[in-house]
């Protein structure tokens, strides 16, 4: 399973307590190891929390942005989204990705702040805010869709 775009095994550990999911340095107590994908992913979204919320807020500030608020979902077929009242929600599985990848789709949503729509104005901006975003799309549509 991928980890920043590291493959890391999940690893039980069999403990006093019970059973442990381990995902490079996360960590999930699991009632049933044949099972661990339920608390595994919860464990997930709170790291998602930790991580993403926080660098989104420095990618805002340093493009003179402001969002409403932030959600952490799982959604299966978006990265993420932003709402007309600047509201962005975020998919867990955006800490898997390797961090260019990550901060391309955070970048993608925040200039929905500025341009609602996916038209030429729109790619100008995301363009002028990552240069690179096309190798980031790339590694969405391949490696994206094998995530957890």
């Amino acid at each position: 399973m991928l980890l920043g775009g590291e493959p890391h095994p999940i690893r039980i550990e069999h403990t006093a307590a019970g059973p442990i999911a381990r995902l490079g340095g996360i960590s999930a107590a699991v009632g049933d190891a044949a099972d661990v994908r339920p608390q595994l992913e919860r464990a997930l979204r709170n790291e998602a929390r930790a991580v993403l919320v926080p660098r989104l807020r420095q990618l805002a500030t340093a493009h003179g942005l402001e969002f409403s608020r932030v959600s952490i979902r799982g959604q299966r077929s978006r990265w993420g989204s932003c709402s007309r009242t600047g509201a962005i929600a975020l998919n867990y599985r955006l800490i898997q990705m390797p961090a260019a990848v990550c901060d391309y789709v955070l970048l993608h949503e925040l200039m929905h702040l500025k341009q609602q729509n996916h038209g030429p104005r729109f790619w100008a901006l995301v363009e002028s805010a990552c240069p690179d975003y096309r190798e980031a799309e790339r590694w969405l549509r391949t490696a994206g869709r094998r995530l957890f």
